[in-house]
């Protein structure tokens, strides 16, 4: 039973290629669930906060930079969660803020079965601020400028838990759109699911299986967690729109866990430049 699951993770994560970015990709996104499956928030501990830091294809002009910033709560006596999230995202000449609210409800099954729902509902802020340098005088009218977009944003998730293993889905980005918008945001849909397997008292092996896609192009990250004891655990993934990377992890001072991971797109292997690199420091305070 166990090989049959590790077998469908490998071929979900082999069967997709392509995707544009605009949804933000993370390879530490098991710490960050709440910003992509709304379901998980307060799910697992009962206090849960996340600082999450990506700066991709360093020295690329332009590149995406993200700072993921959350916080969650477990609310056992009305089998909810409760939280916030507050993205800053900073590609090219833009800027975007996401502010949401979590919330969640969990909702038992059996003694060991868990469902739960949740939404997050907040704002974007997105603005441009280009710097164009043209041969005409004065500048082409059609080029944007100096402009800020607010939109509403609603997202909305499920998940259910069995034993060791999770699976959830989730819609993110509904927004209201407006003729006047510059920026359109894409719904995206979330596939998210991983199995915990214990190798005795201290060490767990953890596939994790994340697909995304704007129904027009879709993204697999896959990665394999394995937890050495409870202090230290490291990583490998792979994401379908070419790249690869390693990771490592460490808890200290009983609650805080730190991570690191670098990535690598391997069209850029031959310059032997434009690495990602992502840090990750989370507080938790189990059930």
């Amino acid at each position: 039973m166990h090989l049959a699951r590790l077998f469908i993770f490998v071929s979900l994560f082999s069967s997709v290629s392509t995707f544009g970015q605009q949804e933000s990709l993370y390879s530490h996104f098991w710490n960050v669930q709440q910003f992509y499956l709304p379901a998980m928030t307060g799910l697992e501990n009962k206090h849960e906060a996340v600082v999450l830091a990506r700066d991709q294809w360093i020295g690329f002009p332009g590149r995406p930079q993200m700072l993921n910033i959350q916080y969650a709560q477990r609310l056992n006596k009305i089998n909810s969660g409760i939280g916030f999230i507050y993205q800053v995202q900073k590609i090219g000449f833009s800027h975007a803020h996401k502010a949401k609210l979590s919330y969640a409800y969990h909702l038992k099954l059996g003694e060991k079965q868990l469902l739960s729902f949740g939404t997050n509902i907040g704002m974007i802020f997105w603005r441009i601020n280009p710097k164009w340098i043209t041969p005409n005088s004065p500048p082409d009218p059609s080029l944007p400028g100096d402009t800020l977009q607010i939109n509403f944003n609603a997202d909305f998730g499920i998940s259910y838990r069995i034993s060791n293993w999770q699976i959830g889905l989730s819609v993110t980005q509904f927004t209201n759109r407006r003729k006047t918008d510059v920026f359109k945001w894409e719904p995206f849909c979330h596939l998210q699911t991983s199995y915990r397997f214990k190798i005795g008292k201290e060490m767990e092996l953890t596939p994790r299986l994340l697909v995304q896609t704007d129904l027009v192009q879709i993204a697999t990250t896959a990665n394999v967690q394995f937890k050495v004891n409870r202090f230290f655990q490291f990583g490998v993934m792979g994401r379908s729109v070419k790249s690869f990377g390693a990771n490592f992890g460490f808890y200290f001072l009983k609650d805080f866990y730190f991570g690191y991971s670098a990535e690598i797109f391997t069209p850029f292997i031959s310059l032997n430049k434009f690495y990602t690199h992502e840090a990750v420091l989370s507080f938790t305070i189990p059930n």
